[in-house]
């Protein structure tokens, strides 16, 4: 699309995105693998983080968490309606979220295109820290240690 450029990080991008990328270089970064600070930066300075849900399994990886941390909106794609990504995206406001298709992606960018060009792309979401701090570690930390507290004065 017009104005959308894909920023990759990490150590192997599928074959897919190399060739992409070769036909279309203007609309790609390949910055192949960074130490996690360089990637945390990145990450902060986008518009939109991707986030692309697991097939086959459910669970909810912990990039997405980081990605919530980074305090942008995340466009999460997923071609499992189990995702339970889908639901934390959409409960917490942090982004959009939709299907793995091509229609559903350009729909998504276009609506997010759209809020950047309009300056509201921000607004449009809860990126605020209240929001997801009980996913934070001090918040997890807190909670296990109660846990185990409570476990103990059982025994």
């Amino acid at each position: 699309m017009d104005g959308v450029i894909l920023a990759v990080a990490g150590p192997e991008p599928p074959h897919v995105l190399l060739d992409a990328a070769r036909l279309d270089p203007a609309r790609f970064e390949l910055h192949g693998e960074l130490n996690h600070t360089d990637a945390l930066a990145l990450q902060r300075s986008a518009d939109v983080l991707v986030s692309v849900g697991n097939t086959g399994t459910v669970q909810t990886p912990g990039k997405l968490f980081e990605y919530f941390g980074a305090g942008r909106p995340v466009l999460h794609i997923s071609s499992n309606s189990m995702d339970p990504q889908i639901g934390l995206v959409r409960a917490l406001r942090r982004g959009l979220t939709c299907a793995d298709t091509a229609d559903a992606i350009k729909l998504c960018l276009l609506q997010l295109s759209a809020s950047k060009k309009t300056g509201d792309l921000s607004q449009s979401f809860d990126l605020s820290y209240e929001t997801i701090k009980d996913y934070s570690w001090p918040q997890i930390t807190k909670r296990l240690a109660i846990t185990l507290s409570q476990v103990s004065l059982r025994r």
